[in-house]
């Protein structure tokens, strides 16, 4: 083996199989230092696109469904608008993931900011509606 450390998501592994190999972890190695390192590493190399918009209540359960219980709080601490929606900023990797993951929300959500978003979204749905126009 090598002398680095590997570092593996657990959704990612397709097959597992034991073995009686053995693995004994270095005296030196601290996980949680490890860990906590590596973490803060990973989320600053992360292309970041932060996204404002206006969320229906209507619109809360399926955007917690989509983002998880991390969404909660912010929700507890978003205003309202005129309309009751909940103002929220959430952060995705990228204009595309933020776009798959919030055009199944459908009206129910509003992207307020980036523009770039709103155009992506708009983009989409036009190829879905000429895709299917001729459905009989």
């Amino acid at each position: 083996g090598g002398q680095f450390t590997q570092v593996f998501r657990v959704s990612r592994v397709m097959e597992a199989e034991m073995t009686n190999g053995r693995f004994t972890r270095p005296t030196n190695f601290n996980l949680q230092t490890f860990w906590q390192s590596w973490s803060e590493r990973v989320e600053q190399q992360r292309e970041k696109v932060s996204v404002t918009l206006a969320v229906s209540p209507a619109g809360v359960l399926p955007l917690s469904h989509l983002l998880g219980d991390a969404i909660h709080p912010l929700v507890a601490a978003s205003p309202s608008d005129d309309y009751g929606r909940l103002h929220l900023t959430l952060s995705f990797a990228s204009l595309e993931e933020a776009g798959q993951r919030l055009m199944g929300l459908g009206t129910a959500v509003d992207i307020l900011h980036p523009p770039a978003l709103r155009h992506h979204l708009h983009h989409l749905a036009t190829q879905l509606v000429q895709q299917y126009a001729n459905t009989p």
